[in-house]
């Protein structure tokens, strides 16, 4: 449960929300959003061989990295209050970004799809993966507004 997952960090200051999105839908309507963020790195060309050490090199190149998420959902009410949630997530980043050499970026992407019945207002993991640095978790909220 989310509550669990915030009482294993214990108050310590590792997580990171990396992707955030929030989407009014009327019932059995869909609602969709997609963020794209583009990065562009200055990489420094390699001195072409039999160049002499003593000159700079001035040959630039930029790399551009696309990162960001796509949301995609459908919800429609249920018995007692209930919310289903059909949704679609996917994830982009990047890290370990360097200009100073010619290796390129360690990129992650994620995808996560599915349905979930979620209680209305309470968060529900409805996805996670791990490795052998990072977990990543998607946490779903659904809420039932007046109009």
């Amino acid at each position: 449960s989310v509550d669990n997952l915030l009482n294993c960090l214990g108050g310590k200051n590792i997580a990171q929300v990396t992707a955030g999105v929030k989407v009014s839908l009327a019932p059995k309507e869909d609602g969709k959003v997609n963020i794209t963020e583009t990065i562009y790195m200055e990489r420094q060309a390699p001195a072409p061989a039999g160049r002499r050490a003593d000159i700079p090199v001035v040959s630039k190149s930029y790399q551009s990295y696309d990162i960001g998420s796509k949301f995609d959902a459908t919800a429609s009410i249920g018995a007692h209050g209930g919310i289903l949630v059909d949704f679609q997530f996917s994830q982009s980043t990047c890290r370990n970004i360097s200009s100073s050499d010619e290796a390129p970026a360690n990129t992650v992407n994620r995808q996560w799809s599915g349905a979930a019945y979620l209680k209305a207002g309470e968060p529900a993991i409805v996805g996670a993966t791990q490795n052998d640095e990072t977990a990543a978790f998607l946490v779903l909220c659904a809420d039932i507004k007046d109009r």
